[in-house]
């Protein structure tokens, strides 16, 4: 059986494909660990907000973050990019209201 990983990545790279301006809103995260404050590792998450309100994430280096943001946001430039607290409210009041025109 294949893992849930695969299918999501299946998934975003058919949005990616054929259906791109279902994805509204891509943000990265990144992931440090600090246990007793010395920072062990750190890796990264990109999040594709979708228009019905479902998403899809997949792990990236975290260095590698801001270099793949801006492929996409050439990629998907309907799509809002960066997450903050306003998005956020603004997402899940109306996923489509992130789509730019």
């Amino acid at each position: 059986l294949l893992g849930r990983e695969h299918w999501k990545r299946a998934l975003l790279w058919q949005l990616l494909a054929h259906e791109p301006r279902r994805i509204v809103w891509v943000y990265g995260l990144v992931i440090r660990r600090l246990p007793f404050g010395f920072e062990l590792g750190r890796s990264g998450l990109l999040y594709f907000m979708l228009d019905d309100g479902e998403s899809v994430s997949v792990p990236l280096p975290a260095d590698k973050l801001k270099l793949v943001s801006r492929f996409l946001n050439r990629l998907l430039p309907h799509a809002t990019f960066g997450w903050s607290a306003e998005k956020l409210a603004r997402y899940r009041r109306h996923p489509p209201s992130l789509r730019r025109n």
